[in-house]
């Protein structure tokens, strides 16, 4: 079985045989977000947005284990549920904690709602995300270029669809899907 687009861990580990899994897992995904976080200078406290259901779990659990294992409490996690179309009270308590960066284990509309809520009340902590986030969509979602100046995502290519490395593949997917954008997801 090749599984193409579900990330959870569960599905590959313990390993199994005849299961293949070839998209980083949500724990490979929550380790990279937590080392980008952490690692960035003046980082000392971490906040976390997530949606409760299993999805956010598979990447808050190990995200949690992580910075437990490095003496790291995070200053506030709060959740933000599938639907939701405002963050209020979630940037408020995000905010109030004063984080020096947020990891957001979101799918795109709920960090729209969060990135234009954050912006809006003045939560200027840069923020990562997970692989099923495309750099490009976020910015065009939010609709405010200044929202997302300081997003990072755990990004599946090595570089941005822009890149001059990209070129032939965008005119080739382009010519047999004229109708269709060109995205990460």
């Amino acid at each position: 079985f090749m599984v193409l687009g579900a990330a959870s861990s569960a599905i590959s580990s313990p390993v199994r045989p005849n299961i293949f899994q070839p998209v980083a897992t949500t724990s490979t995904v929550a380790n990279a977000m937590v080392d980008f976080a952490s690692t960035k200078p003046g980082t000392k406290r971490i906040a976390i947005i997530s949606h409760s259901d299993d999805w956010g779990k598979s990447h808050l659990d190990p995200e949690l284990a992580k910075l437990k294992a490095a003496g790291i409490e995070p200053v506030e996690i709060a959740y933000l549920e599938r639907g939701q179309v405002d963050a209020t009270s979630q940037v408020l308590r995000i905010k109030n904690a004063k984080p020096d960066f947020v990891i957001a284990n979101l799918y795109p509309p709920e960090l729209t709602a969060y990135l234009r809520d954050a912006y809006k009340f003045g939560l200027r902590a840069p923020v990562v995300t997970t692989q099923g986030v495309s750099v490009e969509d976020m910015v065009k979602r939010v609709g405010m270029p200044q929202a997302t100046k300081e997003l990072f995502v755990f990004y599946p290519l090595n570089n941005t669809l822009e890149a001059p490395a990209f070129k032939q593949w965008i005119d080739l997917y382009k010519k047999y899907n004229p109708n269709d954008p060109v995205e990460t997801l």
